[in-house]
């Protein structure tokens, strides 16, 4: 396995670091936000660092590595309900070996995120009457990313300085995180990201779009995934993948 990894175009460096930023004037947040990206330093068997410390998943990384010369796309990833930014590492590996820089935090509804209060019930079978409210702070989660991924960009003399391409910004997401990218990418209008230009939604729970939403008016190219026997989301794409108007 480590040989056929290896033979890859690129080795993967990974950072994980606490995100910290500002919702508004009044809201202050801090997110754990992995991070994966092209180096030139060799990659190796890596341990991740599961939920509140408990062993996780085993990849191939080098932690810490200095992120590989050149510009390079940014894919932005939203994690399902309860889940965790670096649930989907055989994704997101993958991803940076292929040149992509991915940003991947843990939302609120993480099991990875501490929380002071009960976390409130999703209602997903309710979803004829979710709004652009529902789950707004996973939309305010990522556009405040990518601000801060740029930003760093930007920024001259610094060890991002110059290393995402502005013009190639995707978004990717699994279950809710779906429900996220697609909201982004115009399926709720008040959450629309310009930035953003192509999705991938990995069995995402769109429900929400079949009957209210603007999933008509996002014209960016959108990819829809479910499994066969995914009998709770994979019935539900139909109806909303009729609804796009884009490259689908």
């Amino acid at each position: 396995t480590a040989a056929l990894v290896a033979d890859r175009p690129h080795q993967v460096g990974y950072r994980r670091q606490d995100f910290k930023f500002a919702v508004g004037a009044d809201e202050q947040r801090t997110r754990q936000l992995d991070l994966w990206y092209p180096t030139q330093e060799p990659e190796q068997r890596y341990e991740y660092k599961g939920p509140l410390g408990i062993k996780g998943q085993v990849g191939f990384a080098k932690e810490g590595a200095a992120v590989a010369p050149g510009e390079h796309p940014l894919l932005l990833f939203s994690h399902g309900f309860l889940g965790t930014s670096d649930q989907t590492i055989f994704l997101t590996e993958a991803c940076a070996r292929a040149g992509y820089i991915v940003a991947a935090m843990n939302h609120a509804d993480s099991l990875g995120t501490r929380r002071l209060k009960k976390l409130e019930p999703p209602q997903f079978g309710d979803y004829a009457n979710w709004t652009d409210d529902k789950y707004r702070d996973r939309q305010e989660d990522l556009t405040a990313r990518l601000n801060q991924r740029l930003e760093r960009s930007k920024a001259a003399d610094a060890p991002w300085s110059g290393r995402i391409d502005e013009t190639r910004i995707g978004g990717f997401g699994h279950s809710l995180g779906g429900y996220t990218v697609l909201g982004m990418a115009g399926g709720w209008k008040s959450w629309k990201e310009p930035r953003l230009k192509a999705a991938v939604l990995l069995s995402p729970y769109a429900h929400p779009f079949i009957g209210q939403g603007d999933a008509g008016n996002v014209t960016i190219p959108v990819m829809l995934q479910g499994g066969t026997l995914d009998v709770g989301i994979t019935p539900f794409l139909t109806p909303v993948y009729r609804k796009l108007n884009c490259p689908k």
